[in-house]
């Protein structure tokens, strides 16, 4: 059995954090506290490997399991405490809304290569015995790089007797095609979009409207010019966001400027965009009803653009079970979401 934690190395605001590999420790105090002993034990058969991203300016932002080169989940949530429930036996849920899913099959394999690519060159830190004390920790540990590997039967493709299609959609700041697979999908609506999003912005120069008119649809970002176009064509938009900071101040100047633009082309009765009156870390769409693209991708600058942003991964699969299930998802938020950014 191997087991590989990758951190995706993003910069923190935290002092405790301010550590470049404070990640990788946390990580393994954690090991260290659950009971594990050894992170390599042949008499089991047991192999645990932890790694952290190998760039920082710009981080991987993925979130994504890949099980057995059969099974890949692909998520907005990290696994961290915010996403569980307040009731939780940790005391430490927040209810943060979020999305993931989960696919077998060929797909799986795509989701391999993904991860294949974030591991490689990633730093590793591999400490031989967890029983000793994290001082002791701190001299025994060694770091190395971050090299692929797998059995053969991991590289096995899985078909299925599914009728599904799933797509896999990467980005970073060298392939952009997850970027352009967005746009093909929202240009692609004919009838409906429905959106849940966390972070949904205009460039950030476009912050300064908060205190100035610095950016009007001018500087709207592909995505957003999509989205708009999508209305033009006939397709409804139905619009999920966050209201809390920071994120909502990049939320609403790009929602009053989407807002003006959709007025100005007489498109308000076709955009609805509301506020969710909690905590919101989804980034998930929903096509004509019937494709679901869930992932890390917030609609905003730090993740979009040729030669720029963050390591992104997403799913985009037509399945009617996924399809069906997302959509209450998603009507159980609106209808619970006052529409504080109506269009005029």
């Amino acid at each position: 059995m191997l087991v590989r934690i990758m951190l995706g190395n993003s910069p923190s605001p935290s002092f405790e954090q301010l550590e470049m590999d404070a990640g990788l420790w946390y990580v393994i105090k954690d090991l260290k506290e659950a009971g594990l002993e050894k992170m390599v034990d042949p008499e089991i058969g047991w192999k645990v490997e932890v790694g952290n991203f190998a760039g920082r300016w710009p981080h991987s932002h993925v979130k994504t399991l890949v099980l057995d080169g059969k099974t890949v989940v692909a998520s907005g949530f990290n696994h961290e405490y915010k996403p569980l429930s307040k009731r939780h036996r940790s005391h430490r849920g927040k209810d943060d809304t979020d999305t993931g899913i989960v696919v077998t099959g060929p797909i799986a394999q795509y989701s391999r290569t993904v991860y294949d690519q974030l591991w490689t060159g990633a730093i590793l830190r591999h400490c031989p015995d967890l029983t000793v004390s994290e001082i002791e920790l701190r001299t025994t540990c060694t770091d190395s790089f971050g090299v692929p590997d797998h059995v053969p039967e991991v590289m096995r493709y899985s078909p299925t007797d599914s009728d599904a299609t799933a797509f896999s959609m990467f980005r970073n700041r060298v392939y952009n095609e997850a970027d352009q697979q967005l746009l093909a999908a929202y240009l692609s609506a004919e009838e409906s979009i429905d959106l849940a999003q966390a972070m949904f912005s205009m460039p950030l120069i476009c912050n300064l409207n908060h205190f100035f008119d610095v950016c009007d649809w001018g500087q709207a970002l592909p995505y957003m010019e999509a989205l708009m176009d999508a209305a033009e064509n006939g397709a409804e938009l139905r619009i999920v966001l966050t209201p809390y900071p920071i994120r909502s101040v990049e939320n609403v100047i790009a929602m009053e400027i989407f807002n003006q633009e959709a007025f100005d082309r007489g498109l308000s009765r076709r955009v609805e965009i509301r506020m969710l009156d909690d905590l919101l870390h989804s980034k998930s769409a929903l096509i004509d009803g019937e494709f679901v693209i869930v992932g890390s991708q917030n609609l905003h600058w730090s993740a979009y653009g040729e030669g720029n942003g963050l390591s992104e991964y997403s799913l985009g699969v037509g399945d009617p079970a996924a399809a069906e299930q997302y959509q209450r998802f998603f009507d159980f938020r609106w209808e619970r979401s006052p529409s504080r950014l109506d269009t005029r």
